[in-house]
């Protein structure tokens, strides 16, 4: 009875040992052309070399969202991205469908809109220049040409670009989670993070089944929380450039993989709401949060956006089933 073998045995490759010749050497007429050599080794450096195009763009959207309020040069952002800035423009744009200048300038309108919703206090001439535009004139003008209507307009209600059917809140969806609501202090963490940029709905389950698959060795032991960020307001930025990163504590002196990048995380004071149920319903928690919480908190939301913490262990077996999640918003005093 013939054993069993583990790997499959191909048969010899006699043009890969090489052909003797008539003065005793050898030519290898079929080397390279079988087999994981060169082939496998090409596709090799082809894959590390997308991971390190995609890292280095990532790098450079950071630091833009870290500098929207400042004069964004083209050579700054592709110094950041150790780009040379002759082709940074091109390479940006290849990778992220938009050019470096509208990249900029939708965030910063993004930004403005969740600005003039959010914070009453400031003049709607203040949060254009804290958004990064210097003259009124053309915030106005910008602004209306993204949205539709005047900033005036949008602080007042006039959201066209929020969903028409949803109706005005007048309960809330769980109110005894609402009174289990409470300011925290959260210390700085070492996390590991990944990038998507895509739809907050259903697609996201894939997104958070293969990263929990590939650390799950290199998870902190007693760990199993993981960090989900929501960097965009989904009634404002188009669905498919949502951008979303989640975070992984992972064990000391865990390795990086190539698309994941360590970095500290630090949210200062946040509001966290308890939620229980389906992810799918997360939307409802947040309404909550937000619409009958933070009035009556003394508090409102800080810079940072908000952040999901998933409790229940690994996102693969808790995902679409009933879950813990904290509902997490950066909060400051009003």
């Amino acid at each position: 009875m013939e054993s069993w073998r583990p790997f499959s045995v191909e048969p010899r490759n006699r043009a890969a040992e090489g052909v003797e010749t008539a003065d005793g050497k050898k030519s290898y007429p079929m080397a390279g052309r079988r087999g994981t050599g060169r082939r496998g080794t090409m596709e090799i450096k082809r894959e590390a070399t997308r991971y390190e195009y995609a890292r280095r763009i990532e790098r450079a959207k950071r630091y833009i969202a870290l500098h929207l309020d400042e004069d964004l040069a083209l050579p700054s952002i592709a110094a950041e991205a150790a780009f040379s800035e002759f082709h940074f423009h091109r390479i940006f744009s290849a990778f992220t469908g938009e050019t470096p200048a509208c990249h900029i300038r939708r965030l910063r309108l993004e930004m403005a809109a969740n600005r003039l919703q959010h914070d009453a206090r400031s003049t709607v001439a203040a949060v254009g220049l804290e958004c990064g535009f210097h003259s009124p004139t053309v915030f106005a003008r910008a602004f209306k040409e993204r949205f539709g209507v005047s900033p005036d307009h949008y602080r007042r209600g006039a959201h066209p670009t929020r969903h028409a059917d949803k109706p005005q809140l007048e309960k809330p969806f769980n109110r005894s989670a609402i009174e289990k609501s409470s300011v925290a202090t959260l210390t700085p963490e070492r996390l590991l993070f990944f990038s998507r940029v895509g739809p907050y709905d259903q697609s996201l389950v894939a997104f958070y089944r293969s990263i929990d698959r590939r650390v799950r060795f290199l998870r902190k032991p007693g760990d199993d929380r993981l960090f989900g960020i929501t960097l965009d307001n989904p009634h404002i930025t188009p669905r498919d450039l949502c951008r979303f990163e989640l975070g992984v504590p992972v064990a000391e002196g865990a390795p990086a993989p190539s698309d994941g990048e360590f970095r500290f995380f630090s949210a200062g004071a946040v509001a966290v709401y308890p939620f229980e149920g389906f992810p799918f319903r997360l939307e409802k928690g947040f309404d909550d949060l937000y619409a009958f919480w933070l009035p009556e908190s003394g508090f409102q939301p800080a810079e940072h956006p908000a952040f999901l913490v998933h409790r229940d262990g690994r996102f693969s077996s808790a995902f679409p089933r009933r879950t813990r999640i904290d509902i997490c918003l950066p909060v400051q005093p009003l």
